[in-house]
């Protein structure tokens, strides 16, 4: 049986790792990759958290989760401006397109 130490830590690791590159695709607006880096996470965590943790492994477990709760933060904040600045283009897309009705009326 492996050490649930380097287990846990090894799960962790590999969610904050995926968290990591969640953060990146969005800064480039790949929001698919972002979705799927998503599903893969969820997984990890799923598997990392299945069973209870032993109290010994407490604080590593606090850690991660810290480090985890720091980075759903940044990707929230990051797809938030992402939704802020597509619902502004739509609406001056909209606005726009009121202008150009406005005017082919009057013509």
């Amino acid at each position: 049986m492996s050490d649930p130490a380097a287990l846990l830590k090894q799960q962790l690791n590999h969610a904050i790792q995926i968290a990591s590159q969640q953060i990146t695709a969005a800064k480039n607006h790949e929001w698919e990759q972002v979705h799927s880096l998503e599903n893969q996470r969820q997984s990890v965590m799923k598997q990392c958290f299945a069973n209870d943790i032993p109290e010994s492994l407490a604080k590593l477990a606090k850690l991660g989760i810290e480090k985890l709760q720091q980075q759903e933060t940044e990707l929230l904040a990051l797809t938030e401006a992402s939704h802020n600045k597509t619902s502004d283009d739509i609406q001056k897309k909209q606005k726009g397109n009121q202008v150009t009705a406005a005017y082919q009326q009057q013509r």
